[in-house]
Formats: structure tokens, C-alpha cells, sequence
């Protein structure tokens, strides 16, 4: 595939994925269970951190023999999004709960990406993180679309707990995290050939 105009002259594929801004220094306020609460779905839950993270991994490893560029990009994004998973679970532990590696389950009428038919009804109340939450698919088309439906969830579900926290040094670093996450669905529609729309995110 041609990515021309994708990456910088230099070859720095990694710079590219996230933006070129500071992160805010990792702080909280004081603690605050409920704000801790509200950062759990992105940083262990079905679309969270977490999942983005080995999602991204594993689609390089199935990329990279065909499509080097593609498999280089998405590792460093996974990069991207690791250092998201680390800061998350930082707070997490600053606001006083234990970041283990679950979080509440989808409520009703919430977004998550499309599963199968045959996968089993979600319930309320917490669950672990697994490996099953992700989706394993080998067509590169299906995998960006699937990549770019998770980084508009990871936005929504940003949004949703910006409008929980009120902490003056968490709001700023969850802002700073979606600017990224809007970096990867322009990356991600570039790649697919297409433009994303102005009000998305």
C-alpha cells in the first residue's frame, strides 16, 4: 500500500501517532474513589486502554510481513496507547483503588464495537480483562475500520468521565490523551484512503 504523505521526511514513524504536546505532570487532587471508578472502563474495560494496546499488537504481528509500514505504525501506536494504559492506572492508584486489570461492564445503551452473534450477553458489574476482547481478524480493511470505531469509543468514554472529574490535574491529562486518540483515527483513515468527518470526537 502507498502511505506517501503519511509519515514525516525524516522517517520517524513514531512521531507521527501522537501530538506533539506535553503531557500534564501525573497528579491528583486528593483522592476520590469515584473518580478512580470512572477511569476504570478506560483503562482495563472492553474498549479500553488495555484492549487498544494488545489489539494494535497483535495486528502487527499478523502485518508484518505484508505490510511492514502498516505493522511499524501500529506498533508505535500501541506504544501510544500503552503509555495511556501506564498514566490510567497511575491515577487510578493516586485516587486511592487498586489498579487491577478489570472494570465495570458495559451498562446498557452505552457504545461498544459490533461483536458476533454467537458472543454472550454482557451483564452489569465488573469483569476481568481478557484476551477475548479482542477482535481477531486477518483483513486489513475490517481491522482499520475496527481500529477506528475503538479510538471514537475511547473519545466517548473520555468524555463520559470528564464529565464525572472534576479534579484540576486529572481533566487536563484525560483532554491531553484524547488529542492523541483523535491523532490515531486521522492516521487510521489515511491508511483506509478516506477522510474523517469534521465533528468526529
Amino acid at each position: 500500500m502507498d502511505y506517501q504523505g503519511l509519515f514525516s521526511g525524516n522517517g520517524e514513524i513514531c512521531s507521527e501517532v501522537e501530538v506533539d504536546l506535553p503531557y500534564p505532570p501525573i497528579r491528583v487532587e486528593r483522592p476520590n474513589l469515584d473518580y478512580a471508578v470512572a477511569l476504570f472502563r478506560q483503562y482495563s474495560g472492553y474498549d479500553g486502554e488495555l484492549t487498544a494496546t494488545t489489539q494494535y499488537i497483535y495486528q502487527n504481528m499478523v502485518l508484518l510481513n505484508s505490510d511492514p509500514t502498516a505493522a511499524a505504525l501500529l506498533e508505535c501506536i500501541a506504544i501510544n496507547e500503552s503509555r495511556h494504559f501506564q498514566i490510567l492506572g497511575q491515577l487510578i492508584y493516586m485516587l486511592g483503588a487498586d489498579p487491577k486489570l478489570y472494570a465495570p461492564t458495559r451498562l446498557r445503551g452505552e457504545p461498544q464495537r459490533i461483536r458476533g452473534a454467537s458472543d454472550s450477553a454482557v451483564v452489569e458489574g465488573y469483569s476481568w480483562w481478557s484476551g477475548d476482547m479482542l477482535i481477531y481478524t486477518h483483513d486489513f480493511n475490517t481491522m482499520i475500520r475496527n481500529n477506528i470505531e475503538l479510538e471514537y469509543i475511547a473519545i466517548a468514554n473520555y468524555n463520559a468521565a470528564l464529565r464525572v472529574i472534576n479534579d484540576v490535574y486529572v481533566r487536563p491529562m484525560l483532554e491531553r490523551i484524547i488529542l492523541d486518540e483523535q491523532r490515531h483515527i486521522v492516521i487510521f483513515n489515511q491508511l483506509l484512503g478516506t477522510t474523517p468527518p469534521q465533528n468526529g470526537g
